[in-house]
């Protein structure tokens, strides 16, 4: 909460009288600690465990950075904290140096994996070119010692073809998926089925072994025969299966995450046939498949959203000598007076994407996608409106968003002046930016909640962040719970 002290000193620097007690900033601290991250405090002993097992290696390598096996492990450890825990990529330049120094330090038979990671590492930091360029090192190193039955590989092939189509390569990217099933197939089911949802266009008979898979996994696995009349038609019933084991034991032990890739691949090369009876079935399949990883509850949301319009409750009035300090701080008279940022704020599938590729074509914008600065800086302004820390610090987090962001402007781009944000839940943010940021240029992207709603069901996003969208109900009522600029 805003203490009497801290209030005075709001007051002190604004020239304005002493203020009321802020009492409704520590409940709706409070409030979202309970709604909004009741996931992410069930991940913090990992997350808190693994930064420390970081700083261990730290000191480790400072007294022996010879050992490579020290700084392959730092690597692996930031780069899992870095998609598990985002914090606004600044884990990612320690882990690419240490994935480096690891290679230096070792053979290049050893190679394989270092750079199959390193890659990953690039593509998800935006660094395309050296992802592309690690990638088909890893790639050239498979083949050159035999190592091209390591689910590495396959993984390697898989971002390979996402590198490229990132880049707009789509024909050498659909060649890279069809290299990983090749590659995957017996070996690795997960970037298997993966492999299979990126494609655009199908074959039939690559769609009539997805049918094969699919019949094989709705199987109950270790199921008794059923008993059928006559030996030689059980002896054929046993064989059939038996051989469908042999083919598809490498998808048995998959997740059902993992699974529900396979059902999305049949939705799309339904979707293309026009069965789409068929394609309405696997979609279902496919989220059913992977809301059973979820225990997403949207009564959570929406008590947010409740908790989000009473705390911001309306625009702020004129500034005047007896304003509140509500109006004040969301005037943004402590904030950072900056005109750079931009942020692109909506619902998932909405065309935010295109929206951030117009702005960036400008020679004076770069885009940054979704390696958003903002969230990492929200404990420290939740803090600062407790009243634990001068207020006057909230102007120094905006500007220390604003060198973040400037930060991921590539050499290329360096005479960009702005930069876009695209991390779509900044829309649950809009009221932070606005006391820390308040020159910055808020977009929101608004498109039939219909055609949204359905888009995103249809969308397999990985479970980064979008549980809601595994189910019709919880996807239906998306658009009417998100915030409002």
């Amino acid at each position: 909460m805003f203490h009497r002290k801290g209030l005075r000193k709001l007051a002190a620097m604004t020239r304005m009288p002493p203020l009321p007690l802020l009492g409704f900033l520590v409940w709706f601290t409070l409030q979202i600690s309970c709604a909004e991250t009741e996931i992410l405090q069930k991940q913090a002993p990992g997350s808190n465990q693994q930064e420390q097992a970081a700083t261990r290696l730290r000191a480790q390598i400072a007294s022996n950075p010879h050992n490579p096996n020290l700084h392959l492990e730092l690597a692996t450890i930031l780069h899992g904290l870095d998609q598990l825990h985002p914090n606004g990529g600044r884990r990612i330049p320690e882990a690419e140096e240490a994935y480096r120094e690891a290679i230096r330090l070792t053979s290049s038979q050893q190679h394989m994996g270092m750079y199959t990671n390193l890659g990953a590492l690039l593509m998800g930091s935006g660094q395309i070119d050296g992802c592309l360029a690690a990638l088909n090192r890893a790639i050239a190193l498979a083949h050159q010692y035999q190592q091209t039955d390591s689910y590495l590989y396959c993984g390697a092939l898989f971002n390979l073809g996402k590198a490229l189509g990132m880049q707009g390569k789509a024909d050498e990217a659909t060649k890279a998926y069809g290299q990983a099933i090749e590659a995957a197939r017996g070996v690795h089911g997960s970037t298997y089925n993966k492999a299979l949802a990126s494609l655009k266009t199908f074959t039939p008979d690559q769609v009539a072994e997805m049918e094969d898979a699919a019949a094989y996994l709705k199987q109950p696995q270790g199921a008794h025969e059923q008993q059928q009349k006559g030996k030689k038609r059980r002896r054929r019933s046993r064989g059939a299966k038996s051989e469908m084991q042999q083919k598809w034991a490498f998808l048995a032990e998959l997740n059902s995450v993992d699974q529900s890739w396979l059902h999305f691949a049949l939705f799309s090369a339904y979707q293309a046939q026009r069965q789409y009876d068929k394609a309405w079935n696997s979609l279902a399949e496919a989220n059913r498949l992977q809301k059973l990883s979820s225990d997403y509850k949207p009564e959570h949301d929406a008590a947010l959203i409740q908790i989000m319009q009473q705390v911001f409750h309306r625009p702020p009035a004129p500034l005047q000598e007896s304003s509140e300090a509500y109006d004040i701080l969301m005037n943004g008279v402590v904030g950072y007076p900056d005109p750079s940022p931009i942020f692109v704020v909506g619902m998932p599938r909405s065309g935010s994407t295109l929206v951030e590729h117009i702005l960036s074509s400008h020679p004076l914008a770069h885009g940054a996608g979704e390696d958003t600065a903002f969230a990492p800086l929200i404990p420290q302004l939740l803090q600062l409106l407790d009243g634990r820390g001068q207020i006057q610090d909230v102007k120094k987090l905006g500007k220390q968003y604003v060198q973040d962001m400037r930060a991921k402007v590539p050499p290329s781009r360096s005479n960009a002046t702005h930069v876009v944000d695209k991390m779509l839940r900044n829309s649950w943010n809009v009221g932070y930016i606005s006391m820390m940021l308040p020159q910055a240029c808020i977009i929101q992207v608004v498109r039939h909640p219909m055609d949204t709603a359905l888009s995103c069901f249809a969308q397999p996003f990985e479970g980064r962040g979008t549980p809601w969208a595994w189910d019709l109900h919880g996807t239906a009522l998306r658009p009417a719970m998100q915030p409002c600029v």
